[in-house]
């Protein structure tokens, strides 16, 4: 996969793994700020504005094909990462195959595995689809709808149309793979690892919260006041940076 980066000289490196549905075009302030601190190296995941061309296929395999790219780079180990909503899906999965190393990992809203029988996972993952294709084809109340949540109209603009530009199949895989990806067996050496989720999403995210303390038992956690998912990174770029920076400071 393309793999952007910035910041090249920085001491620290820093892994930063962008949600479904968007292109990293949307963290473009935020890339500007921690570059200035990090050696920032910043994944375009398959299906997703993909120079490629390529569609997501699913959590194991895309999380693998990160791996491999990262050690073709010479990186075995990064200083600190960040994943949104599915990018914190495949830095869990990242953790689990335990081949690159990380100090400390900033899980955004991450995604875990529901745990249903297969049949009720493919009616959900179909009606998240159908719910995806709406959103996409409503341009007015999609930007409408982001607006509301703070998004400037730059930014919805930019979120609308990565949206618009995935095919079927990777807005279906997306959905289906990062509610039902494998987890063998996470290894207990890993870095630091800190659980932040909106306060207004916490409903959404009460199983993701069980599974990730199952997961990863010294997680940390902290409930984002007043947000919603992803909003942090996606809206506050300012107070973000600053939040990630003292994160990997102290």
């Amino acid at each position: 996969m393309k793999i952007l980066e910035y910041g090249k000289g920085k001491e620290r490196t820093f892994l930063l793994v962008q949600a479904s549905c968007m292109a990293v075009n949307l963290w473009e302030e935020n890339i500007q700020e921690l570059q200035k601190d990090f050696h920032l190296i910043v994944p375009i995941i398959p299906g997703h504005c993909d120079p490629e061309g390529r569609d997501f296929t699913d959590v194991e395999s895309i999380s693998k094909e990160l791996e491999e790219d990262l050690l073709s780079m010479g990186m075995d180990h990064v200083d600190g990462a960040y994943g949104l909503s599915m990018g914190g899906s495949l830095l869990i999965k990242m953790l689990d195959h335990g081949r690159i190393s990380m100090d400390k990992v900033i899980l955004d809203g991450a995604i875990t595995p529901y745990g249903y029988p297969k049949w009720i996972c493919r009616l959900i993952g179909i009606r998240d689809y159908l719910q995806g294709k709406l959103f996409a084809s409503n341009k007015k109340f999609t930007l409408k709808m982001l607006q509301h949540y703070g998004y400037s109209p730059e930014a919805a603009d930019k979120f609308f149309d990565a949206l618009h530009s995935m095919s079927g199949t990777t807005l279906y895989n997306v959905f289906y793979s990062c509610n039902n990806y494998t987890l063998d067996h996470v290894p207990l050496d890993h870095g630091h690892i800190l659980y932040m989720y909106g306060e207004k999403e916490k409903r959404a995210r009460k199983k993701d919260l069980v599974n990730v303390k199952k997961f990863f038992p010294h997680v940390t956690f902290d409930e984002l006041k007043g947000r919603d998912h992803g909003q942090f990174s996606g809206v506050e770029y300012d107070a973000f940076c600053a939040y990630v920076k003292n994160y990997m400071n102290a």
